[in-house]
């Protein structure tokens, strides 16, 4: 399309790459929830990709209906985000293509099932993390019961959201944030 290596299509491959590696990992971890089920590789690979195509299918359509008007778009912001969102929707769509043909081949050749043990180095970080990650989840579980718990509570859980809003409005009023392009 005769584009160049600039800052907007930078950012848009940028962008995607957290998209490619988000749909490879949801189509990885149901090949590999399959292979825990007792199926071969090749197997695990087929039925796990099938299984979650409708799925990745609607996040990637998803991202791409929500840029595909501002592409189509005219005016002085479209012409600065075109190129981007060309960019974004045709590395989402080939992000879509390489989830559903290349990982299950990758997975189905390599591949394999292995249960980390505490005492290896790699475990160790891995298991690390999962209790860290247990604390933060119970954390937050107990700060939502404790917002949801009385009648105080609930008011002090929405004044602090209420208050939050108001701040961040300010930001914009006190000349943090600028708005640019927002009143053109």
């Amino acid at each position: 399309m005769g584009y160049t290596l600039n800052l907007m299509s930078l950012l848009g491959l940028s962008l995607v790459v957290g998209i490619l590696v988000d749909d490879a990992i949801v189509v990885i971890e149901n090949i590999h929830r399959h292979m825990e089920m007792g199926k071969n590789k090749v197997r695990a690979a087929f039925d796990g990709a099938s299984e979650i195509g409708f799925t990745v299918t609607a996040i990637t359509l998803v991202i791409v209906v929500v840029f595909l008007p501002i592409a189509m778009s005219t005016g002085l912001v479209a012409n600065i985000l075109a190129q981007f969102c060309v960019t974004v929707i045709i590395s989402t769509l080939l992000s879509l293509l390489v989830s559903f043909t290349v990982v299950p081949w990758l997975y189905s050749r390599f591949g394999k099932l292995e249960h980390l043990s505490k005492t290896s180095f790699f475990g160790r970080i891995i298991h690390g993390f999962e209790s860290g990650l247990t604390a933060f989840t119970h954390w937050v579980s107990g700060l939502l019961v404790w917002a949801l718990k009385s009648r105080m509570n609930k008011l002090a859980t929405l004044g602090l959201a209420v208050g939050l809003l108001v701040a961040s409005f300010m930001l914009v009023v006190k000349g943090y944030i600028g708005s640019d392009f927002f009143l053109e």
